[in-house]
C-alpha cells in the first residue's frame, strides 16, 4: 500500500539555520519584499507550482493578493527576502509573524520558499532562508517553522541541512 502524501511541519533554531556557509552567486540581488512585488511573485508562484495546485496565472495572482492581504498571517517584511536576476523576481521566502493555523508552532512561519525552476540547484533557497533567519535573529526571535509535503524529498533535504526537524506539536 502506498503511503499517503501529507504535510510535515518542521521547525529550526535560527542559530542552526545560520550554521551553513551560503553565498549569493554573481548576478543575483536580494532585498526585502515590497508591495510592488505582487505581480512578479505571482508569476514566480505560477512557474514553481504544478498545475494541479495553481491552475493558471489568475489563480497565482489571487494567491499573492491573499498573501499580501494577510490571509496566511501578517507578513514579516524583514524576514521575507526577494531574489532578482536580470530585473526579474526568481526567488523568495515569504514569512509571516505567526501562522493562522492551530496545528503550527507559535512564532515566525515561512509560508513560501520559491526559486524559479531555471535557477534551482544553485544554493539560492538556502541563501534566502538564511537571509530570513538573520533578520529574525535581529528581531530577537529564536525559531522559524514551515510546512513541506512528505513527497518533496529535495525540499526536505534542504531543510534538514539547515537544521529543521519535525515539530511534535509539544511546543
Amino acid at each position: 500500500m502506498a503511503e499517503l502524501v501529507h504535510q510535515l511541519t518542521l521547525i529550526a533554531q535560527l542559530e542552526d539555520v545560520m550554521r551553513s556557509e551560503c553565498s549569493l552567486a554573481q548576478g543575483y540581488h536580494v532585498r526585502q519584499i515590497e508591495d510592488r512585488d505582487r505581480l512578479g511573485l505571482a508569476d514566480l508562484y505560477f512557474a514553481v507550482y504544478p498545475r494541479d495546485i495553481v491552475a493558471d496565472g489568475a489563480a497565482a495572482h489571487a494567491e499573492m493578493e491573499q498573501t499580501f492581504a494577510g490571509a496566511y498571517g501578517h507578513l514579516d517584511i524583514a524576514a521575507s527576502p526577494v531574489l532578482w536576476h536580470n530585473n526579474v523576481i526568481i526567488g523568495s521566502v515569504i514569512t509571516v509573524e505567526v501562522a493562522p493555523w492551530p496545528d503550527t508552532p507559535a512564532g515566525p512561519f515561512v509560508i513560501e520558499v520559491m526559486v524559479h525552476p531555471t535557477h534551482q540547484r544553485l544554493g539560492l533557497a538556502a541563501y534566502l532562508m538564511q537571509q530570513a533567519a538573520h533578520n529574525l535573529i535581529v528581531q530577537g526571535k529564536q525559531t522559524m517553522a514551515l510546512r513541506v509535503m512528505s513527497d518533496n524529498i529535495g525540499a526536505q533535504t534542504l531543510y534538514e541541512q539547515l537544521g529543521f526537524h519535525c515539530w511534535s506539536g509539544a511546543g
